[in-house]
C-alpha cells in the first residue's frame, strides 16, 4: 500500500508493506483453532451436563432418602409405643396392679417379652411402676439374655436386679434407696397423666445406658392415676440402626437426629456425642454445630445461618466435599419432637458418572488427535509442493533458469496437471533462452564488423526478451497460486466466523443440539471446499512416507531445564488435586541445554502420570523426586517416587509395549514404552529402572546434550 503526502514544496511518498504469513502457518493455525474450539465446546457441554445431573439427582435422591430415613425412625419409635399400649391394655383390663405383689405382672412381662421383643430389637426394657413405689421390669442384654427387676414386698421394698429371668436366680444389684417417683419415666405423668415420651436420661443401674422412654398412665377403678407402664428405647441402638444404610457406608453420607435446640440425639458417624457428667446421671449433649464431624458440623451451621426451610433439599458448595442436605421434623405428633437431617456428598450421589465422563472425554480427545494428525499429514502434502514451487519460481525470477522440481506424481489431478505444466513451461523457457543465445551469437558473428551501437541495441533487445518471458512466467504462476489460495482463505474465514457464532450461543446458553449438528454439517462442507481448492493448487511435489508428530518436526533449541520441569508439574496439577502428593526438584537454576523441549516434556509427563496411576494409587500423600545435572557432557536425570514399588516381573517388562498391571482399568500399557523410545531414539540416550515392592521406584536417564 502506498500513501502520498504532498505540498507545494516537499512531496513525500511512504510505502507500507503488509505483513505476509507462510501458507502452512495460515492453514495449520486455522485448523488447530477450529479443533481447539471444538474440544472447548465439548468440555463445556460435558461440565454443564454433569452439573445438571448433579442438581437433579441431588434433589431427587435426597428427598427419597429423607423419606426412607423418616419412615425407618418413625417405625423404630412407633413399634415400642404400640408394644407399650398392648402391655398397658392388659394391666388396665385385668387390674393386675391390685394384687398383693407383682408376680402376675412379672409373668405377663416375661410372656410378652419372649413373644414380641425378638421382632422389635430396639426395645431394651419393659417396665411397670405404681403409686405405692413398687416396680417390675424386664430388660434385655446385648448377648440376648434377660434380667428381671423387682421392687415389692418380696424384695423388702428394695430394687433388686436378678441375674436371670426368675426371682429365685442370683441377685446382680440391690438398690435400697431407689425412689421410683423421681425417675424421668414416671415423674412427668404424676403431674400430667397423658401418653408421652420422656426426655433423654441415664438408667440408674450398673449399665448406665442412655435411654428415651415411652410412658403410658393407667388408672384404678375410680379413674384415679395408679401408675405407669413404660418401654425403653436405647439411643445406642438407634445409633447402630442409622449406621446400617448402605449409601452411607459406601459414599460418606450422614444421618443425624437433633432436638429443638440442635442437640444431637443420634447420628450415623463414629464420633461420641453424649457424655455423662457424673454419678448423678446428668447428660451433656454435643451440639450438631460443635461435634467433630465435618459434614454434620458444616451442614448444621449452614441450615442455622441460612434459615433453610424444613423439607426442602438444598445444595452446598463445600470447598472439599460438595453435598446435598435436607432436614424435617418427625411427622407423627405422638413421637418425640425430633428433627432428622440427611446429608449426602457429591460422591454418594454421582457414583462413577464423573469417571465415565472422563473416559468419554479421553475417547473424544483421542479421536480428535487422530483426525488432527491425519489432517496435518494431508495439509502437509498439499502445502509442501506449493512451497517448493514458490521457491523454484523465486529462483527463476532471480535468473537461475536451470531449476529442477522433484518428479512427484500428485494424488490430486489438477495439482499434478499444474505441476506438469509448470515443468513444461520451464523446459520451453530454457529452450527459448537457448535459441535466443544462439541467435545472439549468430548476430554477433554476422554483424561483428558493425558499430558498437548496433551491438548494444542487440544486447538490449535480448535482455528485453528475457524480462518479458520471465514476467509472463511469474504472472502465470502467481495467477495459478492466488486463485485457489484466495478461495481456501475465504473458507477458513467462514469456518472461524461460524465457530465464534457457536461459541457465543454456547456462552449465552442458546446452543441447541440441532444447532450444534448444523454447525458440524457446515464445518464438514467448508472443510470439503477447502480440501478441493487446495487440491487445485497443483503444486504438490513430495508425499509423506509417515505421519508427522511434534517430536519429528520440532527443532532443537535452548531452554532452562528447571523451568520446563516446573511447568510439567504445574500442568498436571489437576491429576493429583485430590491427593497431597509432594514434588522435590533438585536442578540448578542456571542449567540451560540445547535439545528438544517437547521430548523432555513428554518424558516427564509420562513418568509423573505413571507414578500417580500406579505407584501412588493407594497413597493419599506421596513424594516424587526429580534430580538433574550435567556430568561429563551428559545430562543425567534421576526420577523416583515412594510408592508401592515394582515386582521383578514388572521391572523386567516395564518398557514393553502394551504391558500394564491395570488391564481393563483404562491403562493402555504404552506410556513407559513411549518414554523408552523417546530417550533411546530421539535423544540417543539410555534409561534403566530400579525398584522393589513397597520401596518405590527409580528411573535413571542419561542423554548427550549441548550445555549452554
Amino acid at each position: 500500500m502506498t500513501i502520498t503526502f504532498g505540498s507545494a514544496l516537499i512531496p513525500m511518498t511512504i510505502k507500507i508493506k503488509r505483513k505476509q504469513w507462510p501458507l502452512h502457518m495460515i492453514l495449520i493455525g486455522s485448523f488447530l483453532l477450529v479443533m481447539i474450539s471444538i474440544v472447548s465446546a465439548f468440555i463445556l457441554l460435558i461440565n454443564h451436563h454433569y452439573q445438571f445431573l448433579y442438581e437433579e439427582k441431588g434433589r431427587q435422591l435426597t428427598h427419597a432418602f429423607n423419606r426412607h430415613v423418616h419412615a425407618e425412625i418413625e417405625n423404630l419409635l412407633t413399634e415400642p409405643m404400640l408394644f407399650n399400649q398392648f402391655f398397658r391394655s392388659h394391666l388396665q383390663e385385668e387390674f393386675l396392679f391390685q394384687h398383693a405383689d407383682l408376680s402376675s405382672i412379672e409373668t405377663l412381662q416375661q410372656s410378652l417379652f419372649q413373644e414380641y421383643v425378638p421382632y422389635i430389637p430396639q426395645v431394651s426394657v419393659l417396665s411397670y411402676g405404681d403409686e405405692q413405689g413398687r416396680y417390675a421390669g424386664i430388660r434385655r442384654n446385648q448377648d440376648g439374655t434377660t434380667n428381671i427387676m423387682i421392687k415389692d414386698q418380696r424384695t423388702k421394698d428394695a430394687l433388686v436386679i436378678f441375674e436371670g429371668n426368675q426371682i429365685t436366680s442370683r441377685q446382680r444389684l440391690v438398690m435400697e434407696d431407689y425412689d421410683l417417683h423421681l425417675r424421668p419415666f414416671y415423674q412427668p405423668l404424676q403431674d400430667h397423666p397423658v401418653p408421652s415420651w420422656s426426655s433423654l436420661y441415664v438408667n440408674q443401674d450398673e449399665r448406665m445406658e442412655v435411654t428415651v422412654t415411652h410412658m403410658l398412665p393407667f388408672f384404678d377403678t375410680e379413674a384415679q392415676f395408679a401408675g405407669v407402664s413404660a418401654v425403653d428405647v436405647s439411643l445406642y441402638g438407634l445409633q447402630e440402626h442409622l449406621r446400617k444404610d448402605e449409601i452411607l457406608r459406601s459414599g460418606g453420607g450422614v444421618i443425624y437426629v437433633v432436638d429443638h435446640q440442635w442437640n444431637l440425639v443420634a447420628h450415623s458417624g463414629q464420633e461420641p456425642w453424649i457424655h455423662v457428667k457424673d454419678e448423678t446421671g446428668e447428660l451433656i449433649f454435643e451440639k450438631a454445630t460443635t461435634i467433630n464431624h465435618p459434614l454434620i458440623n458444616h451442614s448444621a451451621k449452614h441450615m442455622i445461618h441460612q434459615e433453610v426451610r424444613a423439607g426442602e433439599a438444598f445444595s452446598v458448595a463445600h470447598p472439599t466435599t460438595p453435598y446435598y442436605a435436607i432436614y424435617a421434623p418427625l411427622t407423627d405428633k405422638h413421637l418425640p419432637p425430633w428433627q432428622v437431617i440427611v446429608a449426602l456428598p457429591e460422591e454418594s450421589l454421582m457414583g462413577a458418572v464423573k469417571e465415565q465422563q472422563h473416559h468419554t472425554l479421553y475417547l473424544v480427545l483421542g479421536l480428535i488427535l487422530l483426525v488432527t494428525g491425519l489432517s496435518l499429514w494431508f495439509l502437509k502434502r498439499i502445502v509442501t509442493p506449493i512451497q517448493q514451487t514458490s521457491k523454484a519460481a523465486k529462483k527463476i525470477a532471480a535468473g537461475h533458469w536451470n531449476v529442477d522440481l522433484p518428479a512427484t506424481r500428485s494424488i490430486v489431478t489438477e495439482t499434478h496437471q499444474l505441476l506438469t505444466s509448470f515443468q513444461q513451461m520451464m523446459v520451453s523457457l530454457q529452450q527459448s533462452f537457448e535459441k535466443l543465445e544462439n541467435s545472439k551469437q549468430q548476430y554477433q558473428d554476422l554483424f561483428n564488423d558493425k558499430s558498437e551501437e548496433l551491438k548494444r541495441a542487440m544486447s538490449e533487445l535480448i535482455d528485453r526478451e528475457k524480462l518479458a518471458s520471465l514476467g509472463g512466467l511469474v504472472a502465470g504462476v502467481s495467477h495459478e497460486i492466488n486463485t485457489p489460495l484466495g478461495t481456501s482463505i475465504s473458507s477458513v474465514s467462514y469456518i472461524s466466523h461460524q465457530t465464534e457464532k457457536v461459541l457465543r450461543q454456547l456462552e449465552d446458553s442458546r446452543l441447541t443440539e440441532e444447532g450444534l449438528y448444523g454447525y458440524f454439517h457446515d464445518l464438514q462442507e467448508s472443510l470439503k471446499l477447502l480440501e478441493n481448492n487446495l487440491e487445485r493448487s497443483a503444486h504438490l511435489v513430495n508425499s509423506f512416507k509417515e505421519i508427522a508428530v511434534n517430536q519429528n518436526i520440532e527443532s532443537p533449541q535452548s531452554f532452562q531445564l528447571k523451568t520446563l520441569i516446573n511447568n510439567v508439574i504445574l500442568s498436571l496439577r489437576h491429576e493429583y488435586k485430590h491427593q497431597q502428593h509432594q514434588f522435590q526438584v533438585d536442578c540448578p537454576e542456571d542449567l540451560w541445554i540445547h535439545s528438544y523441549p517437547g521430548v523432555y516434556s513428554q518424558i516427564l509427563t509420562n513418568l509423573v502420570m505413571n507414578s500417580i496411576i500406579h505407584g501412588l494409587s493407594d497413597h493419599s500423600s506421596g513424594l516424587i523426586t526429580i534430580k538433574a545435572a550435567i556430568k561429563h557432557g551428559t545430562l543425567q536425570i534421576v526420577y523416583g517416587d515412594n510408592g508401592s514399588g515394582l515386582t521383578e516381573e514388572v521391572k523386567k517388562n516395564i518398557f514393553e509395549p502394551f504391558f500394564t498391571t491395570k488391564r481393563g482399568k483404562g491403562s493402555s500399557g504404552l506410556g513407559m514404552s513411549i518414554v523408552h523410545n523417546l530417550v533411546t531414539q530421539k535423544l540417543k540416550g539410555s534409561i534403566r529402572c530400579n525398584g522393589q515392592v513397597s520401596q518405590g521406584v527409580l528411573f535413571h536417564i542419561e542423554a548427550p546434550v549441548q550445555h549452554t
